[in-house]
C-alpha cells in the first residue's frame, strides 16, 4: 500500500509538471489512472455545452430590443457557476447599446458588460437583451460587434482556481431605420389593368431611392374605394415583412410567379392587391395609415383614367414612374411601359403582349408617349384571328364583363352566354383611340343600343339614297319624254 501511495503521488507530481491540466472552451479536466490490486481511479472533469436561439435581431427603431436565450448543459461530472461577460467590442453602435441577463434584470453599458455569478443547478438558461440608449437619427444604420463569453467553474473555488471552462459567441447586433422620409421610397410601376386575358393579374412595384436597407415591416398600402362623392381611401394590405435594399426594388404581386405572366418571383404574394381601371389612387404608409404623417408615397390622383399605362383588346402595358419621381399625383410623374424588346425577359415565353418590367429599373424612354405602334399592330392581330380580344372587366370600374374560353382561336372569338343568347356582338373599331386612353366598353347594353342606332342610322340613310337615286332617275326621264309626273 505504501507503494501505491508513493507511485500515486509521484503521477500527480508528473502530471503537473508536464502540465496535463487542460483548461479549453466548455471542456476542463484533470486525469489520471493508477492500477493497483484490480482497481482503477478516475478524477472528475468539468465540462458543458451551451445552445443558442438564433442571433440577436435587427434594431429597427429604438422600442425594439432583441434578446438572445442561452441554455447550459452539465458534460462533466463537476457541477460548476458560470457568468457571461463580453471581450473584443468593435463597431460604431456599440457606445449607444445597453445589455442585460434576466438574473440580474438590469441594463448594463455594452462595453463593460458582465453578468452576476449563476448557479448552473439554479439557472441552467439565460437571455440576454440588447437596448438602444438614444433614439437620434444618427443612430441609424449602424453596427456594433462583440465576442459573448460564457465563463464556468468550481464552485466552491473562485474562477482563477481548479477546474474552469467557456464557450465563447461571437455576435452581431445593427441598427435599421427608423427615420423614413416622404420620397425615400416610391410606388415605381404598377401593372393596374393585369396581364392579357387575366385582368387580376396586377402588381405593385416599390422603388428604394436611398443608399441604405429599409426594412418595410408593417409598411400600409392603401387604395380607394367608391365613386365621385362616395370615394373612400381604405387599407388594402400590410408587408408583413421584408426588406427593400439600398437603391433596389421590392415586387408585391397578387399571384406567385407560376401562376402569373410574370416570369420573376415577387418578394410578397397577397391576394388583397387590387388595383382599379378607373379613379385609381394608392398610398404607402411607414406605419399605420390612419396617422397623416405616415404618408411615405402617394400614386395617381384618383380621378378619371391612370395617369399612364394602356389596357387594349390585345396589349396591356404598365404605368412606370419617372426617372426623377416628383409628385406621384401628378400625371406628368409617369409614363407608359413602350418598350417591346427590352421587357420581353420578365414575362413567361412568348408573351408579346404584357409589357413591364416587375422588380427591376424601368427601361422606357418616359419621353415618348406614342401608343400608334400598339394600336395598329392590335388591329393587325385582331384581323389575323390569332389572338382573342381581352373584354374581361377588371374591377368595379364599370367594364363589361366577357368570359373567355381560350387565349386563341382559328376561327371566330368565343361568345359569353349574353351572346350564346343567338345576337352577336361585333369587336369595335379601335382606330380612333386617342394615345394613353384604355380602351373601354362601358357595359353590354350600351353596346348593343350603339350597334342598334348604328344599325338604324344606316337603314335610314340606306332609304334616303334610294329615295334621292329614284327621283334623280324619274326626273331625268321626264325631261327626256317630256312629260309632267303625274301627282300622287
Amino acid at each position: 500500500m505504501k507503494q501505491i501511495n508513493k507511485n500515486l503521488t509521484l503521477s500527480i507530481f508528473v502530471a503537473i509538471a508536464m502540465g496535463l491540466v487542460f483548461v479549453s472552451p466548455a471542456f476542463a479536466y484533470f486525469t489520471d489512472t493508477e492500477t493497483a490490486e484490480g482497481s482503477t481511479m478516475q478524477a472528475d472533469t468539468l465540462s458543458f455545452d451551451v445552445t443558442a436561439s438564433s442571433d440577436f435581431a435587427l434594431i429597427k427603431n429604438p422600442t425594439i430590443t432583441p434578446s438572445r436565450s442561452f441554455s447550459l448543459t452539465k458534460n462533466g461530472d463537476l457541477d460548476f457557476d458560470y457568468t457571461i461577460i463580453v471581450e473584443n467590442v468593435s463597431g460604431d453602435l456599440c457606445p449607444n447599446l445597453n445589455l442585460k441577463d434576466d438574473i440580474n434584470n438590469t441594463y448594463q453599458l455594452l462595453n463593460s458588460f458582465s453578468s452576476p455569478t449563476i448557479t448552473f443547478t439554479a439557472n441552467p438558461n439565460v437571455d440576454i437583451t440588447a437596448q438602444m440608449i438614444s433614439s437620434d437619427e444618427s443612430w441609424q444604420s449602424k453596427s456594433c460587434t462583440f465576442d459573448l463569453v460564457i465563463k464556468g467553474w468550481q464552485p466552491e473555488l473562485d474562477s482563477s482556481h481548479g477546474f474552469s471552462a467557456e464557450k465563447r459567441f461571437f455576435e452581431k447586433i445593427e441598427s435599421g431605420r427608423w427615420i423614413i422620409n416622404p420620397g425615400d421610397i416610391v410606388i415605381n410601376e404598377l401593372m393596374w389593368m393585369g396581364s392579357y386575358m387575366k385582368s387580376k393579374d396586377e402588381w405593385i412595384e416599390l422603388k428604394n431611392t436611398t443608399s441604405y436597407d429599409i426594412d418595410l415591416s408593417g409598411f400600409q398600402i392603401t387604395k380607394l374605394t367608391g365613386q365621385g362623392a362616395n370615394k373612400l381611401e381604405v387599407l388594402m394590405l400590410t408587408i408583413p415583412n421584408g426588406t427593400i435594399p439600398a437603391n433596389g426594388y421590392f415586387l408585391i404581386s397578387r399571384f406567385s410567379e407560376s401562376d402569373s405572366r410574370i416570369s420573376v418571383t415577387p418578394d410578397l404574394i397577397d391576394v388583397n392587391v387590387d388595383l382599379r381601371d378607373a379613379n385609381l389612387q394608392i398610398k404607402i404608409y411607414k406605419a399605420d395609415w390612419a396617422i397623416p404623417s405616415n404618408l411615405i408615397d402617394t400614386a395617381d390622383d384618383g380621378n378619371g383614367l391612370p395617369a399612364a399605362g394602356y389596357e387594349g383588346f390585345l396589349f396591356h402595358l404598365s404605368m412606370e414612374r419617372n426617372d426623377s419621381p416628383g409628385n406621384g399625383a401628378n400625371q406628368s410623374s409617369w409614363h407608359t411601359c413602350l418598350d417591346l424588346l427590352g421587357t420581353r425577359i420578365y414575362w413567361d415565353y412568348p408573351d408579346i403582349l404584357d409589357l413591364g418590367t416587375p422588380g427591376t429599373l424601368n427601361l422606357s424612354d418616359e419621353s415618348d408617349a406614342d401608343l400608334s405602334y400598339y394600336i395598329n399592330r392590335e388591329q393587325e392581330l385582331l384581323a389575323e384571328k390569332e389572338y382573342v380580344p381581352d373584354l374581361e372587366k377588371g374591377q368595379d370600374d364599370g367594364l363589361l364583363v366577357l368570359e373567355q374560353q381560350s387565349s386563341s382561336v382559328s376561327g371566330e372569338m368565343p361568345l359569353s352566354e349574353e351572346q350564346n343568347s343567338g345576337e352577336i356582338i361585333e369587336v369595335p373599331e379601335i382606330n380612333e383611340i386617342k394615345p394613353e386612353d384604355p380602351i373601354v366598353l362601358e357595359n353590354q347594353e350600351e353596346v348593343e343600343n350603339n350597334l342598334e342606332q348604328e344599325t338604324v342610322s344606316q337603314t335610314t340613310d340606306n332609304v334616303t339614297q334610294d329615295s334621292e337615286n329614284t327621283s334623280t332617275d324619274t326626273e331625268q326621264n321626264n325631261i327626256e319624254s317630256n312629260e309632267t309626273p303625274e301627282t300622287i
